[in-house]
């Protein structure tokens, strides 16, 4: 699959991991605080932006702050703090050797980060409340590598990029599936009527390419 597509879910579709709620999120992002007993484990990472920028502002009063004053919350790596991510990642592995899932929360009239193109084939499980998506095409730079990732890393998103019609335009809601393909530019907000949680499963598709296996061999014996 080379194009970005929506499952809409339907009503009797077993969803990829069972309904979560509102206070689930709010249980998922204490623990990526390290604000329930025992910290959270190496690689889980929680970060709030503000602005589309990260921000350090809320580190004392903790991530519920930060939603209510506007801002948005990041968990990377959140398959090692909520068990339901924990057990779809495994379950995908199966398969796809490698899968990871960040999660993303965001209150009503906010956008978490600015638009942006990803080094790896990605899921947006939508679990909560609703989101707009916009998905530009075709990509700048075919199947990029980490390096070239346009909107990150000070590599800037074309500006003719943003100015097409999107291919995609749409609103998902609880229990909506969206694939994005490796280097599509992609923005996502919320209304101002809906706050929103979603899981970003990531696979490092770019990992799997000869010129990454190779490169890695290189370097490992330059380096010897």
């Amino acid at each position: 699959q080379r194009e970005p597509r929506v499952f809409k879910s339907p009503s009797k579709l077993a969803r990829p991991i069972p309904e979560q709620t509102w206070a689930d999120c709010c249980d998922m992002l204490t623990l990526a605080a390290g604000l329930a007993p025992g910290k959270p484990p190496a690689g889980c990472e929680l970060l709030v932006m503000k602005g589309m920028q990260p921000t350090r502002e809320y580190d004392d009063a903790g991530p519920c702050a930060a939603l209510l004053d506007g801002g948005s919350c990041v968990v990377n790596h959140a398959e090692f703090v909520w068990p339901p991510l924990t057990r779809l990642c495994r379950e995908l592995r199966q398969s796809l050797l490698h899968v990871y899932a960040n999660c993303y929360v965001t209150p009503p009239g906010s956008q978490a980060v600015a638009p942006h193109a990803d080094d790896r084939d990605v899921f947006v499980l939508q679990l909560c409340g609703r989101k707009h998506w916009r998905i530009f095409g075709p990509p700048p730079i075919q199947l990029p590598y980490t390096h070239e990732q346009v909107g990150k890393n000070g590599l800037d998103v074309p500006e003719e990029c943003l100015a097409q019609t999107p291919i995609i335009e749409c609103v998902l809601e609880a229990g909506d599936v969206l694939y994005m393909p490796r280097g599509f530019i992609h923005e996502a907000s919320c209304p101002d009527d809906a706050s929103s949680w979603h899981a970003t499963l990531a696979i490092a598709t770019h990992d799997w390419s000869w010129t990454k296996v190779v490169g890695s061999v290189l370097t490992s014996a330059m380096d010897r």
